[in-house]
């Protein structure tokens, strides 16, 4: 655990495939130890998880956004992340036409959706939650929207 500090570090100072290799050796240490391993004197769980998150963003670097992809699946699969925001991030990947060319990544949040919905009732509800937020989020969103209408329902009155 002492030699999360270095992984931070090759992570933000390497190339591609020391990327790569940062997220799945990451991946692998949190499944082995679980996010517990984590403090405030060794590394924040903040910015393990903003690591993922940057990494899944990056659209120069396909192969680092697919491996975080499918780190993040795997973590969530295991139920050591359970961030309702985590998932939102891997749904908004998903469905960015930035990413529409990544197929690896696309392949791993295929196989990840369906088997992360139908293993545990509780994952379910999660996703139900962040997919209600993510289609007011990508709806072309104004005042007389559903999305935010205090009643919740009826037309977009267009």
């Amino acid at each position: 655990m002492d030699n999360l500090g270095l992984f931070l570090h090759c992570f933000s100072r390497g190339h591609e495939a020391i990327r790569v290799e940062v997220l799945h050796i990451l991946s692998d240490i949190f499944m082995t130890h679980g996010m517990g391993i984590l403090t405030e004197d060794t590394v924040k769980p903040e910015s393990i998880i903003s690591i993922w998150t940057k990494a899944i963003r990056s659209e120069d670097e396909p192969e680092v956004a697919a491996a975080a992809a499918e780190s993040l699946a795997k973590l969530m699969l295991a139920s050591i992340v359970t961030d309702d925001d985590i998932l939102k991030t891997l749904v908004e990947t998903y469905f960015l036409p930035q990413t529409s060319q990544n197929d690896p990544l696309k392949q791993a949040l295929s196989y990840f959706f369906p088997v992360y919905c139908h293993s545990v009732p509780e994952n379910q509800y999660r996703m139900a939650r962040v997919r209600v937020s993510d289609t007011c989020l990508t709806i072309d969103c104004c005042a007389c929207d559903p999305c935010t209408a205090p009643s919740g329902g009826g037309s977009r009155g267009r």
